[in-house]
């Protein structure tokens, strides 16, 4: 068998003044088609973020409130999929940054129009639909994956994946692996995983 190709994603300062963003790029070599970009911005108080995307896209909070639209406030612990929108965020505080995780996908699938809550441990269910795990101090999770990959990033605690010690805010990617080995080293640990 193969050995599994594993890539550590490389953070970037790309700072502007009412946000920071921390893109998290794919180098060409790294042949993970499933996801365009992914990216980590933090806005500051009270101020606001708006991007066009044109693809399928996941916004999911990580602190703070982020108001979308009138009577639509964000919070972490849930998440929204949405595709070809101008999205409007606004952090809802005057005190305190905001920080959230935005995906785009490169290929299309099921929509999401309203918010969702995170349900740890569900199985997804369609075409690129995000699975939250959630392990407890060292349990254990065997599952399998496509050839195509898979693509891993740690919302709270630490785990070691393939070998890989990896902690909050993390991300990782396997190719050319049809099982991954994960366990858990903190009391408690959520993570987000799709499948390419």
């Amino acid at each position: 068998m193969a050995e599994p190709d594993i890539y550590l994603l490389i953070e970037e300062n790309a700072g502007k003044m009412e946000f920071r963003e921390y893109t998290k790029t794919y180098f060409p070599e790294i042949p993970f088609s499933a996801i365009d970009r992914f990216a980590k911005i933090t806005v500051a108080p009270g101020r606001e973020f708006a991007r066009y995307y044109a693809n399928r896209t996941m916004i999911l909070p990580l602190t703070g409130a982020l108001d979308m639209s009138p009577e639509t406030v964000l919070v972490p612990g849930e998440y929204r999929i949405f595709s070809q929108e101008l999205i409007t965020l606004k952090n809802v505080s005057e005190a305190h940054e905001a920080v959230f995780l935005v995906l785009e996908f490169s290929r299309p699938g099921e929509e999401t129009c309203g918010i969702e809550s995170i349900m740890p441990n569900r199985v997804p269910e369609g075409n690129m639909m995000p699975y939250f795990g959630l392990l407890t101090y060292r349990e254990e999770k065997k599952t399998g994956i496509p050839p195509s990959g898979c693509f891993i990033h740690v919302l709270a605690g630490n785990f070691e994946v393939e070998d890989r010690y990896l902690h909050q805010g993390d991300t990782l990617v396997l190719l050319n692996v049809s099982e991954i080995e994960m366990e858990c080293l903190s009391e408690k640990g959520l993570f987000l995983l799709f499948n390419a």
